[in-house]
């Protein structure tokens, strides 16, 4: 109880409130952490599934790093973004177009290549008739 208190009974990760929380540890036990109150916070169970056996300190850098790639993911206009490698993020409509675009384009030389390969019958071709 005095644990959860201290925490103004919220996650010690997320700061959610109004949910179970669970004790842990924040050098898990099966990485050489002790079992005192030093070494426990009160976390919800979300927080809890996905530290596993992290520490405090790696788990709080891995969220650190996921809000910052949320960030990074919105546009200036808040509109979300599609990262590719070795480029800048593309809002996500206008990589949806370029996708979309891409196949429109792709679409006659695929029909093409079936039926070069005998796929528009199944990839059955019929004999030649003699």
């Amino acid at each position: 109880m005095r644990l959860k208190a201290a925490y103004g009974n919220a996650c010690a990760y997320c700061g959610a409130t109004g949910v179970a929380l669970e004790n842990e540890h924040k050098i898990p036990l099966s990485r050489g952490g002790a079992n005192n109150a030093a070494n426990i916070v009160p976390a919800c169970k979300q927080c809890n599934l996905r530290k596993w056996i992290l520490t405090d300190e790696e788990y709080r850098s891995s969220r650190r790093d996921d809000s910052e790639r949320e960030r990074l993911l919105k546009s200036k206009s808040g509109e979300a973004t599609v990262n590719f490698p070795h480029m800048p993020p593309v809002p996500a409509k206008r990589a949806e177009r370029s996708v979309s675009g891409l196949l429109a384009r792709l679409a006659p030389r695929r029909r093409e290549h079936k039926a070069e390969l005998g796929t528009e019958t199944g990839g059955i071709e019929e004999p030649p008739e003699a």
